[in-house]
């Protein structure tokens, strides 16, 4: 990894390990141990987007401008399958990580994190984009969206992105190796209780 990309590297920790806690104690927290941003999961049933009542999101939003850290929000993981062959299914997790990236905008997010589901089978690049598009559609030009990958089909399929918008974390353990090396590497997602010390690959950017 270059000098001048280490200079842009900041640490953020996820409100997922303040499981069951008020969202906004947990953003100050880790603000105050020293994390130099925040990734607000939306996992349900805490921080469901659509169970937030508007004082809560207008309060986490008051104090994510005072605080003045790096902000990203997480779409849901559980139970969410984008490509899912059942129509109710997929359009329930549309549902629910539009709802996430709304959240995003509207707390003036750096940035939202969609965790994508495995890949849809057989590999279908029309699908997977006419997905992003979808999803894409009402964020904005100025908006980022990173995407969480899981799945050796990824590496393929994400080589044909060309949206400037999105940008491809690798998950550590989980994502294809070869994903350390794309242009649209924005980031690495590391779980405590499942990884192994972060390998250095070679070509890694």
């Amino acid at each position: 990894m270059s000098s001048d990309l280490r200079k842009g590297l900041r640490l953020l920790c996820s409100t997922e390990f303040f499981w069951g806690s008020d969202v906004n104690d947990s953003v100050a927290y880790l603000v105050r141990c020293g994390c130099e941003g925040v990734l607000i999961s939306t996992e349900p049933p805490y921080y469901f987007p659509s169970m937030l009542s508007r004082e809560s999101v207008r309060s986490l939003r008051e104090l994510i401008r005072e605080l003045e850290v790096v902000v990203a929000v997480r779409s849901p993981e559980t139970d969410v399958n984008l490509f899912s062959s059942n129509p109710y299914i997929s359009e329930a997790s549309q549902r629910c990580v539009e709802d996430s990236i709304r959240l995003s905008l509207y707390l003036n997010a750096d940035f939202s994190v969609i965790r994508l589901s495995s890949p849809p089978s057989p590999v279908n690049y029309g699908l997977f984009a006419s997905k992003l598009q979808k999803i894409t559609s009402g964020i904005g030009r100025d908006s980022y969206v990173a995407l969480e990958l899981i799945g050796g089909d990824y590496e393929e399929i994400t080589s044909r992105i060309k949206d400037r918008r999105l940008g491809i974390i690798y998950v550590d353990g989980m994502s294809p190796e070869g994903l350390l090396r794309s242009e649209r590497l924005v980031g690495v997602s590391i779980y405590p209780h499942q990884s192994q010390p972060l390998r250095v690959i070679p070509g890694m950017r």
